[in-house]
């Protein structure tokens, strides 16, 4: 059994949503069920708690290096657990308050088409963007080792999802993404920004050497660019975090 241990579910958005998030899992020990896994008993998150924490640990990895195939499985047995009157009675009003209805709709097309999971109406009948979305998927996580490409776009997409996709063009999203790594790095930038400059000049000279002696990809690659771009329009349709 391997464990890893976590403040909070990964992938928690920011504003709004993420303060209806904090009331949605307000009760999550209160709730927990104990259950039998394998030998061991063990506490685990209602049916309710739970979703909502697959949801929006793909959404995080989805922004980020990708889905793997766990991810997508992990959706579909949680999804196909519940019966389609369950389903949408327990989620369809908390998740169209937080902007995660769409993800949850797509997300189970891209589980009824590709891996069998049962047909259900709640999540519309199945369309392109499932399509476009189980490509993205095949590119990513466990189908694309993990290409390093991707982390770049990243970058330039979001900020893992929390603030949503879209709402920043891709170079400002790209300045941000950079000034909060630095903000890690150097957290007393936050509250003196001047930080930010010397910051920006020292860790872009030592990636830009990398760049030079191949030990980093080029983040202005042309199908890096481009890639970013594909990507960012394909999560803006899922409307993330829009309510």
């Amino acid at each position: 059994m391997h464990y890893e241990m976590h403040f909070k579910v990964a992938g928690f958005p920011n504003g709004h949503a993420g303060e209806l998030m904090e009331q949605y899992f307000s009760d999550v020990f209160d709730k927990a069920e104990l259950k039998m896994v394998g030998d061991s008993q063990m506490m685990l998150p209602s049916p309710f708690h739970h979703g909502l924490a697959l949801l929006l640990h793909t959404v995080h990895h989805m922004t980020g290096e990708g889905i793997g195939l766990r991810h997508l499985c992990d959706w579909a047995v949680f999804e196909n657990s519940l019966s389609n009157d369950e389903f949408a009675e327990m989620y369809e009003d908390k998740l169209q308050a937080v902007g995660l209805w769409r993800f949850a709709q797509i997300l189970t097309q891209v589980s009824i088409k590709y891996l069998g999971a049962e047909k259900r109406e709640w999540a519309g009948e199945t369309d392109e963007l499932a399509d476009q979305l189980m490509e993205d998927i095949l590119s990513s996580g466990n189908f694309g080792v993990k290409d390093a490409g991707r982390s770049y776009q990243t970058m330039m997409i979001s900020d893992r999802g929390k603030d949503g996709v879209g709402k920043n063009g891709m170079f400002r999203q790209f300045v941000g993404s950079v000034n909060n790594v630095l903000y890690l790095k150097m957290p007393a930038a936050k509250k003196h920004k001047a930080l930010l400059i010397p910051g920006w000049l020292f860790y872009g000279g030592r990636y830009g050497v990398r760049v030079l002696t191949g030990k980093r990809k080029n983040i202005l690659d042309k199908g890096i660019v481009e890639g970013a771009e594909k990507r960012r329009n394909l999560y803006k349709r899922l409307e993330l975090y829009e309510a």
